[in-house]
């Protein structure tokens, strides 16, 4: 025991030491290919990537959300090249490489990030729900990475990143053509890594948690629509439930400029990847428990999927961004402005009250929606009007804590002030 412990102490330690140790690629004027870059993760790569000085090349099939991509890209001072195409198929992913290379003369990085994702109990998946998933999660890396090898062997940066998911490691419920599609592209990763490691071409898998990215506005729900675009709306929006995209980006460049091999981001990956790793028996009998509390299979079969863009799902969306910019942050900043015990004691209601609101907003909608399920736009009426009504009492119990807080300081200050001894001079003698 005491011998397999050190063993292991030792292996991490050499693991975190050759990280640190590793050589560090500069991206600045560097050209990096992103697939599925328009939108979602693989548009904040992009931003991550332009404040980092690398040239973009971007692709999608939408050539709108294209053109959105590259006006905000180009505003942050990026070159961007933009291409509209399909990686499912070999000839779009050779035509991609192709731009990109006559637009700039290499190519040093490929982020093989486009994937779809489909949400529902596997008795509403068909063979064609599964085959589209591997056709672009799968396929459409293998694709450009083939297309994508011979050019990178003659760059000094030679670096290959595959956004994998959490998915790819633990099967998770009612996403399993999602879930086989990342298991095989986590093993092409993985083996390419293995074998181009003679050619110093560095291969970073990627396993990212769940990102509050609005990709429930982009899935494909089946069975009972309604009931999964719920769940599947409250784990991407929720604190601790989900990460901010940001903090995952930044990850996964620094990983991309050391080179690293294997990157699980957020440690809520971290913590469900371990524990399948000591107890895969028990872990599955816990997802089975929650695959318990999901929807039953029932709704749209496995010939109907359709894409959900419910305005209460978007207005939960929008209910946590104007809570959070319009009354939670100036509260923040006022809390912060009191520099005394007082204060931060005042600021706990205001962190009390910022996770509450966070959390029963989504909550709200998830409910009107099940209450409501064939009215949408009453439910996003009834959505917006309780979240509302709770971040407004939430705020204005806050302004007047901080009210009557800062009033006290006052008076106080000015009891001090009249309280304190006088210097009395004696009267002069003539």
């Amino acid at each position: 025991m005491k011998k397999g412990l050190a063993f292991a102490v030792g292996a991490a330690s050499v693991a975190v030491l050759a990280r640190w140790l590793a050589p560090i690629a500069d991206l600045r004027g560097a050209v990096v290919l992103v697939t599925g870059g328009s939108r979602g993760l693989g548009l904040v790569l992009c931003r991550e990537l332009a404040r980092r000085g690398a040239r973009l090349a971007i692709c999608a099939r939408d050539e709108e959300e294209l053109e959105r991509a590259r006006k905000d890209l180009e505003a942050r001072g990026a070159e961007v090249l933009t291409v509209a195409c399909d990686v499912r198929i070999p000839a779009g992913a050779e035509r991609l490489v192709t731009d990109t290379l006559q637009r700039f003369g290499g190519l040093d990085v490929v982020i093989n990030n486009a994937g779809i994702i489909q949400v529902g109990p596997y008795q509403s998946m068909s063979l064609n729900d599964f085959q589209k998933a591997m056709a672009v999660n799968f396929w459409g890396a293998v694709h450009v990475t083939l297309a994508a090898l011979p050019h990178l062997r003659q760059s000094s940066v030679r670096r290959i990143v595959n956004i994998t998911s959490i998915g790819g490691a633990i099967a998770v419920p009612h996403l399993l053509p999602y879930s086989c599609a990342k298991f095989a592209m986590r093993g092409f990763s993985e083996g390419l890594g293995t074998e181009l490691a003679r050619d110093r071409i560095r291969v970073t898998t990627v396993l990212p948690w769940l990102m509050r990215t609005g990709s429930f506005l982009n899935a494909l729900f089946k069975g009972k629509r309604e009931e999964e675009l719920a769940w599947f709306a409250l784990g991407s929006t929720m604190p601790f439930v989900s990460m901010q995209a940001e903090r995952a980006a930044r990850r996964i460049v620094d990983a991309c400029e050391r080179g690293e091999a294997f990157v699980t981001v957020g440690f809520q990956a971290k913590v469900l990847r371990i524990a399948h790793s000591l107890a895969p028996g028990l872990t599955t009998r816990v997802l089975g428990l929650v695959n318990s509390l999901l929807p039953e299979p029932g709704g749209a079969g496995p010939e109907d999927a359709v894409q959900l863009l419910l305005v209460s799902a978007v207005v939960m969306g929008l209910s946590h961004t104007i809570a959070k910019e319009k009354i939670f942050d100036p509260l923040r900043r006022a809390a912060g402005g009191i520099r005394t015990w007082r204060g931060y004691l005042m600021a706990c209601p205001y962190c009390a009250s910022h996770w509450l609101a966070f959390v029963l907003v989504p909550l709200t909608g998830t409910y009107l929606i099940h209450v409501v399920p064939r009215l949408p736009v009453i439910s996003a009426v009834l959505d917006w009007f309780l979240s509302s009504i709770l971040v407004t009492v939430v705020a204005a119990f806050l302004r007047v804590a901080f009210y009557l807080v800062d009033e006290r300081q006052q008076l106080m200050r000015k009891r001090i002030v009249d309280e304190s001894p006088q210097d009395h001079q004696p009267p002069l003698v003539q």
